[in-house]
């Protein structure tokens, strides 16, 4: 079976920017950084699985980081809102869902500065906070009330109101660096893109089995946010000895 969505277009992107980046790691002036953080923040969801339209809600996050360098760490990403999609008045087969939901992953990210000479270039030390990253997670689905039943025939659409499962989260998205008076990060901004690939059917609480317009392809979906994190405790030395 053939699977054509536009993630997977930015899965492959990711891999093969992941497998320069880590094929380009470089030595680079001495600096401290922390080696962990705390940050939260918002923003918008859009789901792609069984039921496209109105397809937009919000959630928020909270993220603990740990940083092997200034520019590579290992995080805890705890994410929790609502997954929409559908209208039972516009739906072809008026159905209409809204997940409460609550995920949480471990990840990977590797940021632009980790393999450039940043300190040589105003621009490249703009856009050093460059990152992409991956990792594995899970989802808690509880639907709110979805539609069970078409109105105007009385099908009934299988599918599950709790359910538990696995996803893939891409992400990729910029760092804005922000140091104190010893010139360390103290604080970050982010501008952050997630993309999941979830394992089951119980995104959308549908699960047609082949019934209907079933697209093929698991259920996705997206969280575009904007965050801040603190830095803090030990430091560490990224760059030559």
């Amino acid at each position: 079976m053939k699977f054509k969505h536009p993630l997977y277009n930015f899965l492959a992107f990711c891999l093969a920017i992941t497998f320069v980046l880590l094929s380009s790691l470089r030595c680079a002036a001495q600096a401290d950084f922390y080696k962990m953080s705390v940050g939260a923040g918002g923003g918008l969801t859009h789901s792609y699985a069984d039921i496209f339209n109105n397809s937009t809600a919000f959630a928020t996050k909270v993220e603990f980081s740990y940083y092997l360098n200034q520019f590579i760490n290992v995080g805890l990403n705890y994410q929790k809102g609502q997954i929409v999609g559908g209208d039972v008045y516009t739906d072809k087969y008026e159905r209409q869902f809204i997940n409460d939901f609550n995920s949480i992953d471990m990840n990977v990210k590797l940021q632009l500065g980790a393999f450039v000479a940043y300190e040589e270039s105003t621009f490249l030390n703009i856009v050093k906070g460059l990152y992409v990253g991956t990792g594995i997670g899970g989802i808690q689905n509880r639907h709110n009330n979805p539609v069970r039943y078409q109105r105007s025939t009385g099908i009934k659409f299988p599918g599950y109101d709790r359910s538990k499962e696995m996803f893939v989260p891409l992400m990729a998205g910029i760092n804005i660096h922000i140091p104190d008076k010893l010139d360390v990060t103290r604080v970050m901004i982010n501008l952050n893109f997630q993309g999941n690939i979830v394992s089951g059917e119980g995104l959308d609480s549908y699960d047609f089995n082949g019934t209907l317009e079933k697209q093929g392809v698991p259920d996705i979906f997206t969280f575009m946010s904007i965050g801040v994190s603190y830095h803090f405790g030990r430091t560490g030395w990224f760059g030559e000895q």
